[in-house]
């Protein structure tokens, strides 16, 4: 029998810890926008038993589908949060925001 035991969360969400599933995901491998919808897919390395690891293999484990403005919003929280945590964005990253503010300001 699973643990279905409801837990009230500080923001007001109820939590079933055994009915929600969790996902281990090495990289979103990929994005699309349609109809204002965005999906992203999750992927993984897998090695396959009997194979060696150079032949692992990349997998879609899961997608995330949502609404433009809730992906704004995941976003945004993501980065607070790993900020928080002590991790900066990339170098990339923070070039290619500074490139779209100096092209907006042109």
């Amino acid at each position: 029998m699973t643990d279905d035991k409801r837990v009230q969360t500080p923001s007001g969400f109820i939590d079933i810890p055994a009915a929600t599933p969790e996902i281990f995901a090495d990289a979103a491998v990929n994005f699309q926008l349609l109809n204002g919808v965005v999906k992203i897919a999750l992927g993984s390395v897998r090695i396959v038993p009997g194979k060696s690891a150079e032949s692992a293999d990349r997998v879609v484990v899961g997608r995330v589908v949502t609404s433009v403005r809730a992906a704004q919003r995941l976003a945004f929280e993501l980065s607070e949060f790993l900020k928080k945590q002590g991790f900066e964005m990339p170098p990339s990253a923070e070039k290619t925001k500074k490139e779209n503010k100096s092209t907006k300001m042109n």
